[in-house]
């Protein structure tokens, strides 16, 4: 594998299924190209190893394609999609930026997009699609512990899709420019008051008690959905009333926290401890390490059933405005604040490890106090 010069343009060469390719990148010789194209060499041995390499998508053009089984139709195109699905568009996308002569870093970051993106929505197809799958979409990447940036930026993936399709007939409209709504969280944000707190915990606690304690720890410890999907009882000190966050439910799999600072020790609040401990005598599953589980005895890999069953409903029947449930941790935070928590007490137990974050985005709800009020500020029993 490496990179050589034909006619001063750069070539590349690997080895796929023990046939050797050679295939141009359409870059100039020259020395910041030459590295490119080294990333590029590193990145398809990378996928050869691991067994996930398509050669279409890196060369959708290549004469190699037919050695490796793929077909091309009459008009000379690899594919064609007369129904494209998300997935299909979001790597057509990704091959014109190629074909663009797009840096390497960016196409990285392009395809850290389209894999965001495809994880949740690839499978439907484009024409399909409607704004609450949108709001789904963003939903979901909160939950995962994406950043506003993050999300942002994942956002453009779509966004350019939905160009392409309207390129192509496919639809008549681009439904992310009706999307200016769904929050990205990094200004906008609308958390609960403390009289809806407890009308929120005190109706699941007596109509849906198996999640009453999950509640408690989405609203009073600031706790993200994934971390809380990924509680296990032998992170759950009982003693001395404490549970360490070490992991996360993200995109259906159970993983390390995003950033280091999100691995952090939290001293809970009495309320929280003991609707665990009641959670435990009440609804722990035997054999299983995880703290909430489905009616199957299976841990949560992701949030839709909770959503459905149990969050919209109670906010249905208590006549509050629906929030998505990522809300609760704005919740924690503004009401912490209003009781008097300090900022950085606030920041640890988010998991940040800046000021700053609560301060641009908490900064009307900051007061003085030096240890938490919370439960006596929302007087729980």
């Amino acid at each position: 594998m490496g990179v050589y010069k034909r006619n001063n343009k750069l070539w590349i060469s690997f080895t796929f299924q023990e046939i050797q390719c050679r295939e141009p990148i359409g870059l100039d010789d020259t020395a910041a190209n030459r590295e490119e194209a080294l990333l590029m060499c590193s990145q398809i041995k990378r996928q050869i190893k691991h067994g996930i390499f398509d050669y279409i998508k890196w060369f959708p053009e290549s004469q190699n394609l037919t050695k490796f089984g793929y077909k091309k139709e009459e008009n000379d195109q690899a594919i064609i999609h007369e129904d494209p699905t998300v997935e299909d568009l979001a790597d057509e996308w990704l091959e014109n930026c190629k074909k663009r002569g797009k840096k390497i870093k960016t196409l990285r970051s392009y395809a850290d997009y389209r894999n965001r993106t495809v994880k949740i929505l690839g499978k439907k197809k484009i024409k399909n699609l409607k704004l609450r799958d949108l709001d789904n979409f963003i939903e979901k990447l909160l939950d995962a512990g994406y950043d506003p940036k993050t999300i942002k930026n994942t956002r453009l993936c779509l966004s350019q899709i939905y160009k392409l399709a309207l390129k192509k007939e496919i639809v008549n409209k681009n439904l992310m420019s009706e999307c200016e709504g769904v929050p990205l969280l990094e200004k906008e944000i609308h958390p609960f008051n403390e009289y809806e707190v407890k009308k929120i915990l005190g109706h699941v606690k007596e109509h849906k008690p198996k999640f009453y304690a999950m509640f408690c720890v989405l609203l009073l410890t600031g706790m993200r959905l994934g971390e809380t999907l990924a509680m296990k009882w032998e992170n759950y000190n009982k003693k001395d009333g404490t549970y360490f966050v070490c992991e996360n439910v993200s995109l259906g799999k159970i993983v390390p926290p995003k950033t280091k600072g999100s691995i952090r020790k939290l001293k809970l609040p009495k309320t929280v401890t003991k609707a665990l401990n009641d959670h435990f005598d009440n609804f722990r599953v035997e054999g299983s390490e995880f703290i909430f589980n489905t009616q199957f005895g299976i841990h949560y890999n992701k949030a839709e059933n909770i959503k459905k069953n149990v969050w919209i409903p109670t906010l249905k029947k208590l006549g509050i405005e629906y929030r998505i449930m990522y809300q609760c941790r704005h919740t924690y935070a503004s009401l912490s604040l209003m009781a008097g928590d300090t900022p950085a007490f606030v920041a640890r137990n988010l998991g940040h490890t800046s000021l700053r974050m609560v301060y641009e985005t908490y900064a009307r709800y900051v007061d003085n106090g030096n240890e938490s009020n919370l439960e006596n500020y929302l007087e729980i029993a």
